[in-house]
């Protein structure tokens, strides 16, 4: 689930993360309709693992 940023409130699958070293790591997601939109890891809350809830 995202909890910040633009795509606040949109929740699906983490695709990838980046890792920066001294900035911010980044995390690519992809929601129900297929769209892919990265976010900061700051803005990303995980609630299950894979396509499965908690």
């Amino acid at each position: 689930m995202v909890t910040g940023g633009r795509n606040r409130g949109r929740v699906r699958v983490i695709k990838n993360r980046e890792k920066h070293k001294g900035t911010f790591e980044t995390i690519h997601v992809q929601d129900a309709t297929g769209h892919e939109f990265a976010t900061r890891l700051a803005n990303v809350f995980t609630i299950g693992k894979g396509t499965k809830p908690w």
